[in-house]
């Protein structure tokens, strides 16, 4: 019995990785541009109320900064999105290098991001950074809790490279 109950535990913390892993991605996705999805809800549901979103170290802190509460970063979302203040034409994320740890209800998790957009100047961009991501669970729900952001490079490319590497969604 014992066995069937370690077994139980270590399925649970599988499944709970792989909700933790589909909240990353949506993420990933409502940062995306083209909008994959621009219902409020879809970014609404993906934080906790007292989120924090920030950039750390030198340079992501210098261009991020801190937000605190969901409402504020909602807000903050919709001011990158705002009529007229198209800052990106094209903007895809693809997350690597991933580690999660799951700690009864509340978790953490840590990828590479790579980042390739075509911003509004069309002027082409590549990002890497390091995320470290942690969440809670709300009822049967994982949602972010706190993210951090620390950037690794950020780079010029030509136009063409930048839709290249988009998969010429542009």
């Amino acid at each position: 019995m014992a066995e069937l109950s370690a077994l139980a535990a270590r399925i649970a913390v599988l499944e709970d990785e792989a909700l933790i892993r589909r909240v990353a991605a949506r993420y990933m996705r409502l940062c995306d541009e083209p909008l994959v999805d621009d219902s409020d809800a879809a970014f609404t549901d993906l934080f906790t109320q007292d989120v924090v979103w920030e950039g750390v170290g030198a340079r992501a802190s210098q261009e991020f900064g801190r937000v605190e509460g969901r409402d504020a970063l909602l807000a903050w979302f919709g001011s990158l999105r705002a009529p007229g203040t198209r800052h990106f034409l094209l903007n895809v994320h693809f997350l690597t290098s991933e580690s999660i740890e799951v700690d009864g209800d509340r978790a953490t998790g840590r990828w590479t991001m790579f980042q390739t957009a075509l911003l509004g100047d069309e002027a082409g961009e590549l990002r890497m950074a390091s995320l470290r991501i942690g969440f809670r669970r709300d009822g049967s729900t994982w949602r972010i809790a706190h993210f951090r952001t620390r950037s690794l490079c950020k780079a010029p490319i030509g136009v063409d490279a930048a839709r290249l590497l988009a998969g010429g969604l542009a």
